[in-house]
């Protein structure tokens, strides 16, 4: 850290440690060094949901280049993300400090070898919402922004769904640079212990084999080592398993692609996800972080051919299957010797039930890791999917994730699988301002009349498995189960009782096999027997008058 009085001090450093930048003085600092340094330029990237500017910082050997989302040749590139929630902000404040030093100070032979891009904050609403008041749990700075957007959207949950304009800025640019490592800065909640630094890859339910294997071993070893030399305690990313009882097990999870390493993941794109500890002061969780971004930069640049070859594996593993749900195994197949603080149990007579009280002493315990990697449930590939032109917001969606499709030139009649549900249940209340659906379905073979501008999405491609996740409706993740179809479950046209009930008589002389079915409900089933409106929608959902879209999935399957 330079003094607070030096002219080249951050906001971070003028304050001595104890707040951070506010993104305009953070846009300002970063626009008086470009001026004097033609290897660091910044651009605006998109709009916030609250109508704020978004932007990108570039260090290189071709700033411009990389702000226009294409890569310097032979050059390996590291994308920093700071502020997904806004309140942990810690890779911002490094992030300034780390771009000067690779400008004018001890860092600037690394670079030479390596190009560095940084999201100051990606939820610049959140940041803006600045209060002393933000985090409840956490040791600085004074003041802090808030988790979520103007429109109340946790940033780090919307990777899949895309409704926020912030995310949809971000992940085109993510799939065009196609770093060697994408990293997204936050700080914890949770339990006190000794680590400051807690940080990894995909574990269990990991899509990239070989990557998950370079991250959490390799590239772990030598980030912990340099952590260590400078004074830091760095721990593997890892959860309480119980909160009253913090000594009885730890817990790593399959996390869903909603999230931002788990998402980068599952598009082959190797990613970390960092947790800073909340109750280590904030002066002490910035240095943390600068040391890790040097650690970083530093390893990929001595890996960068070796992780070439190793993401040219994972693209050639074209697996059958894609997993959506594991659970956890009864006994633990690992165990840790876990850097702990000690703690005693106090009852609450606000709560009514106990939490643990930490008293800052450490111990160590050997304790159990239980992962979260048996397979609960996985999805076969289909070879492709179909999107009606209707759906414009469903295809627009799939190209800012960029997976490939082919548009229909003309008007086309397919046989596809089909999936008619046969009861969907929306969620009770909202989350991540949509209601989820999920619902039962029968799979049949249909014709979809497909106008011209639809499109065919084939998984035989780089982001396929992504596609699957996305079109699939059994998939937690899918543009379904976020609601993006609730129009299937509205009807349209109704009947009147004196065209209906003349039509069921006509229908059940010419179905006699129906009029049995009809006959059988009508025994044994009261409600149905007693309303005359469910029995002639009995028949008039079998007439070629029902509506042929009610609950129907409108992508076909192929």
């Amino acid at each position: 850290m330079l003094p607070a009085r030096h002219p080249a001090a951050t906001p971070f450093e003028r304050s001595e440690g104890k707040q951070g930048a506010e993104y305009q003085r953070c846009i300002s600092y970063v626009d008086s060094l470009s001026t004097r340094y033609p290897q660091l330029r910044y651009r605006k990237i998109g709009k916030t949901a609250g109508q704020r500017d978004l932007h990108l910082i570039a260090v290189g050997q071709n700033p411009e280049l990389l702000l226009q989302g294409r890569r310097t040749p032979d050059r390996p590139l590291l994308l920093f993300q700071a502020g997904i929630h806004s309140g942990e902000i810690d890779g911002l404040d490094a992030g300034l400090i780390f771009i000067r030093e690779m400008l004018s100070g001890r860092l600037r032979e690394l670079q030479k070898k390596v190009d560095f891009l940084l999201v100051p904050a990606l939820n610049r609403d959140g940041l803006d919402r600045l209060s002393s008041f933000s985090r409840i749990n956490q040791n600085g700075p004074e003041k802090q922004g808030w988790r979520s957007n103007a429109l109340n959207q946790n940033l780090n949950r919307d990777y899949m769904k895309l409704d926020s304009p912030e995310l949809q800025a971000l992940i085109p640019l993510l799939h065009q640079l196609n770093p060697e490592l994408y990293i997204d800065i936050h700080v914890t909640d949770g339990a006190d212990y000794q680590y400051d630094i807690t940080y990894g890859g995909m574990t269990a339910g990991a899509h990239s084999g070989h990557l998950s294997k370079w991250l959490n071993e390799d590239l772990h070893h030598f980030v912990d080592d340099k952590l260590q030399q400078n004074g830091h305690i760095p721990g593997p990313l890892v959860f309480l398993k119980d909160e009253l009882r913090p000594d009885s097990g730890l817990v790593q999870y399959a996390f869903s692609p909603r999230f931002s390493h788990a998402y980068a993941d599952a598009c082959g794109i190797p990613a970390l996800l960092i947790e800073n500890h909340s109750l280590k002061p904030f002066r002490q969780r910035v240095c943390g972080t600068l040391v890790l971004m040097e650690a970083l930069c530093t390893k990929v640049v001595e890996d960068f051919r070796q992780l070439d070859s190793l993401r040219r594996l994972d693209r050639e593993n074209t697996p059958a299957t894609v997993p959506l749900e594991w659970s956890f195994p009864r006994i633990a197949a690992d165990s840790l010797a876990f850097r702990a603080v000690e703690y005693t149990l106090k009852s609450s007579p606000m709560a009514g039930n106990q939490y643990p009280a930490w008293n800052a002493k450490p111990y160590t315990v050997k304790i159990p890791i239980l992962q979260q990697d048996s397979l609960v449930r996985s999805l076969a590939i289909p070879k492709a999917f179909f999107v009606p032109a209707a759906r414009i917001e469903v295809i627009d969606r799939l190209k800012k994730h960029g997976i490939q499709l082919k548009e229909l030139s003309r008007d086309t009649s397919i046989l596809l699988k089909t999936f008619r549900f046969t009861q969907i249940q929306p969620a009770k209340s909202a989350f991540q301002g949509r209601f989820r659906m999920t619902g039962n379905a029968t799979i049949t073979e249909e014709w979809h009349q497909l106008n011209a501008g639809s499109v065919r999405v084939s998984t035989q491609q780089p982001l396929g498995r992504l596609a699957c996740l996305l079109l699939h409706p059994d998939s937690p993740e899918s543009f379904f189960q976020w609601g993006f179809f609730a129009d299937i479950t509205e009807r349209t046209e109704y009947f009147e009782t004196y065209a209906m009930a003349p039509l069921a008589e006509a229908l059940a002389k010419e179905h006699p096999d129906w009029l049995k079915l009809f006959e059988e409900k009508c025994a044994s089933d009261e409600a149905f027997r007693n309303n005359p409106d469910a029995r002639l929608r009995w028949w008039y959902e079998r007439s070629a008058y029902h509506d042929h879209h009610f609950m129907r999935y409108p992508i076909g399957i192929q």
